[in-house]
């Protein structure tokens, strides 16, 4: 444990650490999931399952967590460090409290002594893991016989030169033991690769389906001015200006365009609710993100079409009769 904790102290000389933590669980590495905790005054059925997370007094403020009642671990509260247990929103609700303030002194047992003392701190809720899901109860134990792992926060300019400094202090206290880092950021991205792929496979799709629509759409206003090139020299020379018949041409396409987002908005509106049905916590589905859909689909259209519309409308109708 000696070179645990000179090992954890020499990291924090380093120029470019801001703080160093000693933990059995980070962000997207659970700590002891299902262990059975007791509020006090309560045995039997009333268990509670928590995740237990063994840290030191560095955790809170390396992760940035906000204490919302009570202290954190300090070295400067010998009992904290003893017998303090400081716990999440979402346990104290567990634990049947009203309020993180009630929470403050009352006591927790375990059949494993795991989480086992009295509650000094709540912290705010916050995702150990990936939306999809929910916020579950953490009680946090100062601890670090179970600790295994180095949490360091770090000014990202320096990375390269930090790894290898740290490496260096891991031989160092550690010879002979593999040097192994990951980052946090890259770690919980790791969730979310489902997702990820997803986004990346419709992204793909949605970019074809949509050059393959300009072209074919390109192609049937070609085919409808070419079939009604005798019709637009008539309207022309009947007195028609070319914005009149440029709109006449434009009317048909921005009516399909119209009808097919009120058959695909709909759709597309539940789908991406059923897809949202998977994140315990996730954010609704905006009207405006189809509107906005719409708006550019309509102006893409008009794009499309407007250099043949305007093209045939402002031909010489002459031409256009002995085309016939």
């Amino acid at each position: 444990q000696e070179a645990f904790k000179t090992f954890g102290e020499e990291l924090r000389t380093i120029t470019a650490v801001e703080d160093v933590t000693y933990t059995n669980s980070l962000p997207g590495n659970p700590g002891w999931s299902g262990q059975i905790a007791y509020p006090e005054g309560k045995t039997g059925d009333d268990a509670i399952s928590v995740e237990y997370m063994a840290v030191d007094d560095h955790y809170i403020q390396t992760l940035g967590l906000e204490m919302i009642a009570g202290e954190s671990f300090s070295r400067d509260h010998a009992a904290f460090l003893k017998d303090g247990l400081v716990l999440n929103e979402k346990a104290v609700a567990m634990f049947g409290w009203s309020s993180p303030q009630e929470a403050i002194g009352k006591k927790i047992t375990s059949p494993s002594r795991y989480p086992e003392g009295e509650v000094i701190g709540v912290v705010k809720n916050y995702h150990q893991y990936g939306l999809q899901q929910n916020v579950g109860p953490m009680v946090m134990d100062y601890n670090s016989a179970n600790s295994y792992l180095y949490g360091i926060r770090f000014k990202a300019a320096d990375t390269k030169q930090l790894i290898g400094q740290t490496e260096n202090l891991w031989k160092k206290h550690f010879p002979g033991y593999d040097f192994n880092y990951f980052f946090l950021d890259q770690d919980f991205e790791r969730q979310y690769q489902a997702e990820l792929k997803l986004v990346k496979v419709f992204g793909l799709f949605s970019l074809v389906t949509i050059i393959i629509a300009m072209i074919g759409l390109l192609g049937l206003v070609s085919f409808m001015v070419l079939t009604r090139t005798k019709e637009i020299g008539v309207r022309k020379i009947l007195g028609a200006d070319v914005w009149q018949i440029a709109r006449l041409l434009s009317k048909e396409f921005l009516m399909l365009v119209v009808a097919s987002n009120a058959i695909a908005i709909p759709l597309a509106w539940i789908g991406a609710n059923q897809w949202l049905e998977h994140f315990a916590t996730r954010v609704t589905v905006s009207p405006m993100i189809f509107m906005l859909a719409f708006l550019t689909l309509l102006m893409t259209t008009l794009i499309t079409i407007s250099f043949q519309t305007l093209k045939a409308a402002s031909a010489n109708p002459v031409n256009s009769l002995r085309s016939e």
